[in-house]
């Protein structure tokens, strides 16, 4: 291939590099105030508020995940206060690291430009920017990416001490979310470590790496061991999520949820007549999502039996595809495989740049034409949704927590005046508990929950015993208001409890404030 063709496509890639990041940084900047995500946001928020009172996971909450992603909000909350803003401030930080990692781990596969705009075309319309909250799901990429990133700089430089570096981002991980982080874990250890070629670096490596591993569990025990016994730890962090969470209806496999199915639907023509450029964009972004997975795994096969890399540097790529994979898999649809895709373009982007320099002018062709697709959704799909927001328009949402703008459609505009109702019902020292995933709710109205429930669904996803202690927090703390979210079965134990003890002082549309009767 002619030196000419490269530098062309290198000179391409670079303007092409240029234009979509500074269309994130408008985006970022532009939304970082816009939209929430109701239940996630509002667990992310209201723990990281218990942590920051000084509250012990499992002793003083309940939670199935492990606790590490909402140390770096508490913090915010330490730096900039209790608020929205300390929260949006972190989000905005995460999504720069987040198209950071994924660049510079794709750096030490390829040097393409051209490949590294696929990537960023993807993260700025589906990065944490489609998710405006500091969510568990963005840290654990960027933390398995930093991971990966130092295990590769290691292989390069034969450094232990990025191996031990790597240990920790990894343990870190899998303190954020243990599904994905003891994937990527075992992944390193039976896939990659055995790759490495010289013995003794290879016993070395995998040495520093698992002491890095050791001083975050050491940390994590010295944390939460003196509140709590090991044996709740591990039915909170692994029996419940196993059982519980894996059999609630919400989480059962959808394979058609890819946005693929709704191509072709009225739904999708009208979108597409009233607004050619980004059905289109639309269209092309559903149909990478359903098959990045599938790609990417082709794209390891491929590597492996052309040798495109050291099978060093394979087996670490073949070990954070598996890991993600694994994690958009405990929910199989579109919104899982968007939360994966991280680390799954990285391995796409870098195929598509060892297309392009190719021999063959049809390889060639093909990838600068996939190429040319993605990047043109990854530029009209954002700045048609910012135009789209405009057109519906906006709704300022203020509470004691703080403001931001949601869209004036749906249930949206009924949230001030849920506010509302809380703030003039419901006194400052007073206690708040919402049913459902409606957290959110105390922190707007910055109103505490005294009971150790955030996200309560019974039976559904809570237990027979969960529902006693909650009756027990509600009757030590009788000054305590309820938002109770239908649907809710009248034959349960929970109905009957409520029935009994509480009256309704307020309703709204969605849900109904209970306060407890005198």
């Amino acid at each position: 291939m002619s030196s000419g063709y490269v530098r062309t496509i290198n000179i391409a890639g670079v303007a092409v590099f240029i234009v979509i990041l500074v269309l994130g940084l408008y985006h970022l900047v532009y939304m970082y105030d816009y939209g929430y995500v109701h239940g996630d946001e509002g667990l992310a928020l209201s723990t990281a508020w218990r942590i920051y009172e000084g509250q012990i996971p499992v002793k003083d909450y309940f939670l199935s995940l492990p606790p590490f992603s909402y140390f770096p909000t508490v913090l915010m909350f330490h730096v900039l206060g209790v608020n929205f803003f300390a929260e949006r401030i972190l989000t905005a930080i995460y999504a720069i690291l987040l198209v950071f990692a994924s660049e510079r781990l794709l750096n030490q596969y390829t040097n393409s430009t051209i490949a590294k705009c696929v990537l960023v075309s993807f993260l700025v319309p589906y990065g944490v920017l489609y998710w405006p909250f500091p969510s568990h799901h963005w840290l654990i990429s960027i933390l398995q990416l930093i991971s990966l990133l130092f295990m590769a700089k290691g292989l390069t430089k034969k450094s232990l001490l990025t191996g031990f570096f790597s240990g920790i981002c990894a343990s870190l991980a899998a303190f954020t979310m243990q599904d994905q982080g003891a994937y990527l874990i075992i992944a390193l250890l039976f896939i990659f470590f055995p790759f490495i070629k010289d013995n003794i670096f290879r016993k070395k490596l995998l040495i520093s790496w698992m002491s890095g591993i050791a001083v975050v569990v050491f940390a994590f025990c010295f944390y939460m061991l003196p509140h709590v016994s090991l044996s709740d730890l591990f039915y909170e962090f692994v029996i419940f999520p196993i059982t519980r969470y894996k059999s609630a209806y919400w989480n059962e496999a959808s394979f058609t949820d890819f946005g693929v199915n709704l191509i072709g639907t009225s739904a999708w023509a009208k979108i597409f007549t009233t607004d050619p450029l980004y059905g289109i964009a639309f269209a092309i972004f559903a149909i990478i999502i359903a098959v990045i997975p599938f790609v990417a795994t082709i794209v390891l096969f491929m590597a492996y039996l052309k040798r495109w890399d050291s099978s060093e540097k394979l087996g670490l790529l073949c070990a954070g595809v598996i890991a993600f994979i694994g994690g958009c898999l405990h929910r199989f649809s579109q919104t899982y495989i968007i939360l994966a895709a991280p680390m799954l373009i990285v391995a796409i982007s870098w195929a598509l740049g060892r297309m392009l320099e190719h021999r063959l002018m049809f390889n060639r062709m093909l990838s600068l034409a996939i190429i040319m697709l993605v990047v043109f959704s990854g530029i009209v799909f954002p700045a048609r949704v910012l135009g789209r927001i405009n057109e519906d328009g906006k709704v300022l949402i203020h509470g004691s927590g703080g403001t931001i703008y949601v869209s004036a459609k749906g249930k949206d505009k009924l949230i001030q005046a849920t506010i509302d109702l809380i703030e003039n019902k419901v006194g400052a020292n007073d206690y708040l508990f919402c049913t459902g995933y409606n957290s959110i709710y105390n922190f707007w109205t910055q109103r505490k929950n005294p009971t150790k429930f955030d996200g309560f669904a019974y039976p559904e996803w809570n237990t027979k015993e969960q529902l006693d202690e909650l009756i027990v927090a509600l009757e030590k703390n009788k000054n305590t208001f309820i938002l109770l979210s239908p649907p809710i079965d009248e034959n349960s134990d929970f109905y009957r409890y409520l029935t009994v003890n509480y009256r309704v002082v307020g309703e709204l549309p969605w849900a109904f404030l209970l306060a407890p009767k005198i």
